[in-house]
């Protein structure tokens, strides 16, 4: 007989209990299923946050480790007395010898009292270093101080460490190290995991030191403002995994930290 639009499909006993059978045998499978693909994607984001933290911490130790043999260098120099006696001619060959043994190094100089370069290690004209920062805080009484900034010399995005030079506890000058953040850059924006995983590093302003993305090296571009980091700051700085939303408007995890130089 034909189909009438609108006639109700009838199902016998038969059809009923396989209906009942299919359903009380699917059901503890769906559950078992949904049961299943929570725990496993609580262990997923689990295992990734723990990879994270660990390369966090790994990553800055590495960072920690550069930094603070770089200063010791200095700090090291800084103590020998053709250092102290502030004279061109007794500190150039020191600060050659330095930058051979450390070639990342661009340039280690010396700046006297009234910020004017007194010796370095390039054989470029000396220079006014009086308008940076790291020469201000160190006649504030700074032991140690640092800066990214353009260099004077490279015209590049650098680094530079400067210690005190002292003799017998006063201020004679300032012994200081400068590096591009190429070779920050190039320990850390290495890392990544997958398709989307990387690591970068700001410095205490925010400022991009390393990152994937050479652009934002060059232009030191600024993510105070970046969700992550914005929350990290809301949570007083302290070590953080958080959820957010990146600028593809997909939902991303991250992790951040601290080390003892206000960099993150």
């Amino acid at each position: 007989a034909p189909f009438v639009s609108g006639q109700k499909i009838r199902f016998g006993l038969f059809g009923k209990i396989l209906i009942v059978m299919l359903i009380v045998s699917l059901l503890p499978f769906g559950v078992f299923w949904f049961i299943t693909f929570k725990e496993t994607n609580e262990r997923t984001r689990t295992d990734t946050e723990l990879l994270m933290a660990q390369t966090a911490k790994g990553l800055g130790e590495k960072v920690d480790s550069w930094i603070e043999g770089n200063i010791a260098a200095l700090r090291t120099a800084a103590r020998l007395s053709e250092i102290k006696a502030m004279a061109r001619i007794t500190q150039e060959p020191i600060l050659k010898s330095i930058q051979a043994e450390h070639p990342w190094m661009y340039l280690v100089f010396t700046v006297g009292v009234d910020g004017m370069n007194v010796a370095r290690s390039d054989d470029v004209a000396l220079k006014d270093y009086s308008d940076r920062q790291y020469y201000k805080n160190v006649l504030k009484g700074n032991n140690l101080t640092w800066e990214t900034l353009i260099g004077k010399t490279s015209k590049k995005p650098a680094l530079v460490l400067a210690v005190p030079v002292k003799e017998e506890g006063r201020l004679v000058g300032i012994i200081a190290a400068a590096m591009t953040l190429d070779q920050v850059s190039n320990n850390i924006a290495t890392w990544k995991k997958g398709r989307t995983g990387y690591a970068l590093l700001l410095d205490e302003k925010g400022n991009v030191v390393a990152h994937p993305d050479k652009i934002y090296v060059t232009s030191r571009k600024q993510l105070l403002s970046h969700p992550l980091i914005k929350t990290f700051k809301e949570k007083g700085w302290t070590t953080v995994t958080s959820q957010f939303t990146g600028k593809d408007g997909r939902t991303a995890l991250g992790h951040v930290r601290r080390n003892p130089y206000g960099w993150t």
